[in-house]
């Protein structure tokens, strides 16, 4: 369908509607607060450049996940469109899709795609995580605030990490672009 109509992106409505679709609730207030100061102080978060020629559109996405099982974890993530986290290697747990529009973009290199595998590297680090009974035995929370409308494949990843850990109570924000004031209690 996507292909067909020639987009990547539904944008901030279309994006929160899928996610209703899916089961993916918004954020708190509070935590959208807490996130938004992230998003703001993070380094190159105006997006500013101090060369010549046009400045290239920054997304943020931060996290955070508290599991109550199989035993506490608690962490919190912060990633950047483009700047693979050191280390980070081939994402293993969720796949990208393709977009008609920008299909030789790197999905991979999302902000949210990251922080969705490095939170997918850390809870299978706690758990058994190749047997399906054991992810499924994983329960607690997970928020994501992300700086813009995530794209189709990033939609489908947060999808995907609710397959793979269906305890997990699921929750994504997306805040106004970075050098806008961002609102901590309107769900955009």
């Amino acid at each position: 369908m996507a292909a067909e109509m020639r987009i990547d992106n539904f944008g901030s409505i279309g994006t929160r509607c899928l996610f209703d679709a899916l089961g993916v609730e918004e954020v708190p207030a509070t935590f959208r607060a807490c996130a938004s100061r992230h998003l703001i102080w993070a380094p190159h978060a105006s997006g500013s450049s101090t060369q010549d020629g046009p400045s290239v559109f920054k997304v943020l996405a931060y996290a955070e996940y508290s599991l109550v099982r199989p035993r506490p974890l608690t962490g919190s993530l912060l990633r950047e469109n483009g700047l693979k986290n050191p280390g980070g290697g081939r994402p293993r747990w969720l796949r990208p899709s393709r977009l008609p529009i920008n299909s030789f973009v790197d999905r991979e290199l999302c902000a949210e795609f990251q922080v969705l595998e490095a939170t997918c590297e850390a809870i299978a680090g706690a758990v058994r995580a190749g047997d399906v009974s054991s992810r499924a035995e994983v329960s607690g929370i997970f928020q994501l605030l992300v700086s813009g409308a995530c794209c189709i494949s990033c939609v489908a990843a947060v999808h995907q990490f609710q397959l793979l850990w269906p305890g997990l109570s699921i929750a994504v924000g997306i805040a106004p672009r970075v050098g806008k004031k961002m609102s901590t209690t309107a769900a955009l």
